[in-house]
């Protein structure tokens, strides 16, 4: 990830959560991936590799959340969203190497972005 949006008082603890949706955002097969959280940086390098069983790649998508790591709220700890896309996996499928894709906040300020490196998508068995 490039350019997240600092904090209001130091740099960020950003992790990456990777999982496969379906067109509206709901996810499928229960298939999940979390890296580990990155200190004190804006610009993560994650550096994840990943195999996910993807059935229908015209109706799938991947969707990457980037959160900020156990923010405090009073008693409560939550990670906080801090961006999130989908690629739908033909996309993904179609074309080998980078993808730069923009981070949507959830409320549209659009900070960030994520450059992806796919390097193909292999039948189980190959």
């Amino acid at each position: 990830a490039r350019g997240l949006k600092p904090k209001l008082f130091g740099d960020r603890d950003p992790y990456v959560v990777v999982r496969v949706t379906g067109a509206t955002g709901e996810p499928r097969g229960g298939q999940e991936l979390r890296s580990v959280g990155m200190r004190n940086t804006r610009n993560p390098v994650w550096n994840l590799k990943a195999s996910f069983l993807i059935l229908d790649s015209s109706e799938e998508f991947l969707t990457f959340e980037v959160r900020q790591d156990d923010v405090s709220q009073g008693l409560f700890i939550v990670d906080e969203l801090i961006g999130v896309c989908r690629v739908p996996v033909r996309q993904l499928a179609e074309q080998d190497g980078l993808l730069n894709v923009e981070l949507d906040r959830p409320l549209g300020d659009g900070l960030g972005h994520l450059r992806l490196m796919f390097t193909g998508f292999h039948p189980l068995g190959d």
